[in-house]
């Protein structure tokens, strides 16, 4: 119980220290930083919802808040060797893949098959932060093959259609946000087969 108590305290310091750090290093987007860091605390508990809206909102406003995002979260989970941290930043670039601006789902592309970063790179992730965690890793491990196959899907259908993307496999999939032929067609104007096509997708 004791030795709880003290990650707990270890995580919450280390935290602090990171929110710290991003708002006195000078970096290009010190809030959305902090923002990141709050969304992906130690704490064993999912992200509060607030955090991940904010974080949407300010990579909807320009390329630079993208880059940002992609270069914080992709330190997160190079420097971590807390499981709880790896998944909520996992989750949180799913997230940002399904609900952000398209630009998000193009920069991660661009940055993970040019060799820039490769932010979903979990395999040889280790948890020294908790006992008995091999579930937990093997999580980890296999949630950002899933997500980082889900990127080079992303690619190949790139390459192939000339650098456009008809529709983005993750908004159809989660169901966020259909686009074919980027244009976003409501259920109820759909014909009976073309939903029941989405639902046996979904």
């Amino acid at each position: 119980m004791a030795s709880s108590t003290i990650r707990k305290a270890i995580g919450v310091v280390k935290d602090q220290t990171s929110i710290s750090i991003a708002k006195v290093a000078g970096n290009l987007a010190p809030d959305l930083e902090v923002l990141i860091v709050k969304a992906t605390s130690h704490e064993q508990v999912p992200a509060d919802e607030k955090y991940v809206r904010e974080i949407l909102t300010l990579t909807s406003l320009s390329r630079s808040y993208i880059n940002a995002s992609l270069v914080t979260i992709s330190k997160r989970l190079n420097k971590t060797r807390d499981w709880i941290v790896a998944i909520k930043a996992l989750l949180l670039v799913h997230r940002l893949l399904v609900d952000a601006h398209p630009a998000f789902e193009e920069e991660i592309v661009h940055s993970t098959r040019l060799g820039t970063s490769r932010i979903l790179n979990m395999s040889d992730f280790r948890d020294d932060a908790h006992s008995n965690s091999w579930d937990q890793v093997g999580f980890v491990r296999v949630y950002s093959l899933y997500l980082d196959a889900k990127v080079d899907f992303v690619a190949y259908r790139r390459k192939l259609s000339g650098g456009v993307v008809e529709s983005v496999e993750f908004r159809d999939e989660f169901g966020s946000a259909e686009r074919e032929r980027n244009e976003v067609t409501p259920v109820r104007e759909m014909g009976a087969e073309r939903v029941l096509k989405r639902l046996n997708r979904l």
